[in-house]
């Protein structure tokens, strides 16, 4: 089967439906099926552009403070 790569700011059209497509998100390809209520929305709002849950509170960063980091006692 051949996949369609498409920029996600296109709109999807009548001709797309019933193909898979490939969205670039900015880090990986994204790959879907257009289905029929998908028609007039943009490939984009299909596809994750930002992380989230654990990989946004704890993405490398250090703690500030150390014992006297705003604890009340």
């Amino acid at each position: 089967m051949k996949r369609l790569l498409v920029p996600a700011d296109m709109v999807i059209t009548p001709t797309f439906v019933g193909k898979t497509v490939q969205v670039y998100n900015g880090l990986r390809m994204f790959s879907f099926a257009v289905q029929k209520n998908m028609l007039g929305h943009k490939f984009g709002e299909y596809i994750r552009t930002k992380r989230c849950g654990y990989a946004i509170h704890y993405s490398g960063r250090k703690k500030k403070g150390g014992a006297k980091s705003g604890r009340r006692k």
